[in-house]
């Protein structure tokens, strides 16, 4: 937290930094501020990791108010960093983080702009379910949009008391459907390309989340076999493969840090749902390990940040310090935490 905290002084707009380039001095090199990233931060300031509760608060009031700043008039929020194309991904993270901001702001900017973000994506579903504006590829309605959905489906309860229902319970079967034939080509940026660990997380996560909300016992149960067999793949390789592709084929050359947290985390999140301990042990040993990559320095800008790929030189942002990988090993220990203590989490509801 402590590393993000320190990011964020380094941007000028409110938001947090993309990343920082780790081959310029310590403090330089940082990318201007992320929408999506910013969004789905909220509930790590506000609600899962309060380590410095009064400067979080702080932060997020000011962050969300730079999101507001941006949005476009008709709803969506911008792909990438200085892109004016609409990202659907991105405006649900959004979403997701104006709705965990408006409790403790008030603000009617802050609701209006969650209102305007769900009604661009509850327009943007087509008949069949797919998505069909803001897509990262275009034509490619791929599976880890399903975290997407996720996020939107509690929107939905919390502003129009599910009154969507049934459009989203068709974008969950068409993702779904999609998932099962072939999850390691279709949940990944690219179709018919090995899938990062960082997006079938995504999947998996959205699947299981959407699954609960809409009663689908069936898809939840698919989710955790999937992620047991993950895990023994994983086990093998002793860490979580950077890719996965069809045939069983992996690339652990490198270890995704992100996607690693984003596994940590999923697997202590099921431990809470199931009780199992397989989930436990998964999501422990996988959190460790990554711990052990957590960077330590007397300079903030380095402390308690995680280079994005290990080693640094790797596949996924070479030489930088993504904030997500840091969003995710806090989503780790708060779940870790709650297993520990044996209470259940508060539910997406």
């Amino acid at each position: 937290m402590s590393w993000l905290l320190h990011a964020w002084s380094h941007t000028a707009d409110g938001g947090f930094p993309h990343s920082r380039w780790c081959l310029l001095p310590k403090n330089h090199g940082w990318v201007a501020g992320y929408p999506e990233t910013t969004g789905y931060l909220m509930e790590n300031l506000l609600v899962l990791n309060p380590v410095f509760p009064v400067r979080q608060e702080a932060i997020a009031l000011r962050a969300g108010e730079w999101l507001c700043s941006i949005q476009d008039r008709e709803g969506w929020f911008c792909s990438g960093i200085r892109s004016r194309t609409p990202s659907a991904f991105n405006t649900a993270m959004i979403l997701g983080g104006l709705l965990q901001l408006h409790p403790f702001c008030q603000q009617e900017q802050t609701l209006n702009a969650a209102l305007r973000a769900h009604q661009w994506l509850i327009a943007s579903i087509a008949d069949n379910g797919s998505w069909t504006r803001g897509l990262y590829r275009k034509d490619f309605f791929s599976a880890y949009y399903a975290r997407a959905l996720w996020l939107l489906l509690v929107a939905d309860q919390q502003l129009s008391s599910g009154n969507n229902g049934d459009v989203l319970k068709r974008s969950f079967v068409h993702l779904f459907e999609l998932l099962k034939r072939d999850p390691f080509s279709n949940s990944g940026f690219d179709p018919g390309h090995p899938t990062l660990s960082h997006t079938i997380a995504y999947a998996l996560e959205g699947i299981a989340g959407a699954g609960e909300l809409l009663g689908c016992k069936y898809a939840v149960l698919w989710v955790d076999e999937l992620l047991e067999n993950m895990n023994e793949r994983s086990l093998a390789c002793g860490k979580i493969p950077a890719a996965f592709g069809p045939g069983n084929r992996v690339d652990a050359s490198y270890v995704l840090c992100a996607g690693q947290a984003q596994f940590a985390s999923l697997y202590l999140k099921r431990f809470l749902r199931t009780r199992r301990p397989l989930f436990f042990e998964a999501g422990s040993r996988w959190l460790s390990d990554l711990a052990g990559l957590q960077q330590h320095s007397n300079h903030p800008a380095v402390d308690g940040g995680f280079y994005a790929s290990e080693p640094k030189w790797k596949g996924y942002f070479p030489w930088r310090m993504v904030n997500w990988t840091n969003k995710f090993f806090l989503d780790a220990c708060y779940a870790y935490r709650t297993a520990l203590k044996g209470t259940a989490p508060p539910s997406a509801e």
